[in-house]
């Protein structure tokens, strides 16, 4: 492939399925790839559960295939799933098949193998297996994950961390897996947005202008911290009596651990109502972390946490945990601050410290900034993508190559 991007012969001939759980997926994290390999010339289709989001990229003009994938742990749902994937796959004569999200790309890889697709291809968003798993689980996440590394021919990992592990664990071997990291679209989020978005969206939610604002953005569930953030509230309202707390995002129909109702049962008995603000799904995200002073994610595990790079793209510092993914792209005391995950008296301290101190607030912000332009520009992760996908095909077929 040409470091252009345009389209060879090569590349139009190859059928390539694209698939996840969910349309949000698609939506949220890999909607510039999806532009980069059509625009590059692959004869594309994308398939998950039907969703919101799908008559978005129906009407731009992709190949759309709706399929019933449960994420949960119902083995029977499975595999019904693998059957109807298998004939789908066996149908379409896909040249390449690449899987996102921990049980598509589970469930996926096995049939794409066996339906015989010549490419089988896993990006890894964040194993499922993680460092605070007890042994038991992690141990079978793993082996599973091994049976489905046998027939993957490539494997793109956003965290260096999963890289290794990848390797450690014998999941796949190192010349078979690549770190391309996880990156913020730079164009999106741009600080020319800070002045003009910041008042207009505060104004919307009803939120002062002259108000501290500690925020989070993400699916409404247990491991991205939520509970903690809500419980830490009452310690910073403590120091700082005029904070207010801005929550945006849901939990997805697909989410068995959601805690939406959890979260919004714990303000109100908080008798903080008043002071959170509960923004709902939205997809001006730049925008809405531009009305956000600090932000937070109090995850209990991430894979690389895109959210965070979008944060620090935007020129807030960060409050997030000490675990994979969130340590890799925060720089502890230069662009945010690390906590302990679980720890609620931890983040309330990190919380007040950086809406007390305005300057180390706007340091670590601009640092962030600088990390995210000088490593995490998501246009190169996609280019990384392409690149490895077109020398994959030539490997086996080197009539294909660019010249």
């Amino acid at each position: 492939m040409s470091g252009t991007g345009s389209p060879d012969a090569a590349q139009q001939r190859m059928k390539m399925l694209q698939l996840a759980s969910t349309d949000f997926t698609f939506k949220m994290l890999l909607e510039e790839l999806l532009g980069a390999l059509k625009e590059a010339g692959y004869d594309l289709t994308i398939a998950c559960a039907e969703g919101p989001y799908l008559p978005e990229f129906r009407e731009a003009g992709y190949r759309v295939k709706t399929l019933s994938i449960s994420p949960g742990l119902n083995v029977f749902h499975h595999l019904l799933s693998l059957v109807q994937i298998y004939r789908f796959i066996k149908r379409e004569k896909f040249d390449i098949v690449h899987t996102h999200t921990p049980v598509a790309a589970f469930i996926a890889r096995l049939a794409a193998k066996m339906a015989g697709t010549p490419y089988i291809v896993n990006t890894v968003h964040g194993f499922y297996f993680h460092e605070n798993m007890s042994a038991v689980p992690r141990k079978i996440f793993i082996a599973l994950e091994r049976l489905a590394g046998r027939v993957t021919d490539l494997t793109f990992s956003e965290s260096d961390e999963d890289f290794r592990a990848a390797v450690r664990e014998r999941i796949c071997p190192a010349d078979r897996i690549i770190a391309i990291g996880n990156g913020a679209n730079l164009k999106k989020f741009d600080l020319g947005l800070l002045d003009s978005a910041r008042h207009s969206v505060r104004d919307e939610l009803g939120l002062p202008r002259d108000a501290d604002v500690v925020g989070i953005v993400g699916r409404i569930v247990e491991r991205k911290g939520f509970v903690e953030f809500v419980r830490s509230m009452p310690r910073v309202l403590e120091a700082k009596p005029d904070t207010r707390f801005l929550i945006v995002g849901d939990a997805l129909p697909s989410d068995n651990d959601s805690v939406k109702d959890e979260v919004k049962r714990l303000v109100d008995s908080l008798r903080i109502k008043d002071k959170v603000v509960f923004a709902g799904l939205r997809l001006d995200i730049a925008e809405v972390l531009s009305a956000m002073d600090v932000f937070v994610l109090p995850s209990y595990w991430e894979g690389m946490p895109g959210v965070v790079l979008e944060a620090m793209a935007m020129a807030r510092p960060v409050v997030t945990t000490r675990v994979r993914g969130c340590r890799e792209v925060t720089v502890d005391g230069e662009t945010g601050i690390l906590v302990p995950p679980r720890d609620v008296e931890a983040l309330a301290e990190a919380i007040v410290r950086l809406v007390s101190d305005k300057e180390v607030a706007r340091r670590m912000g601009l640092a962030g900034r600088e990390r995210v332009e000088e490593r995490f520009d998501r246009d190169k992760v996609v280019r990384k993508q392409l690149d490895a996908l077109a020398e994959l095909v030539a490997a086996s077929h080197p009539e294909m190559r660019n010249s």
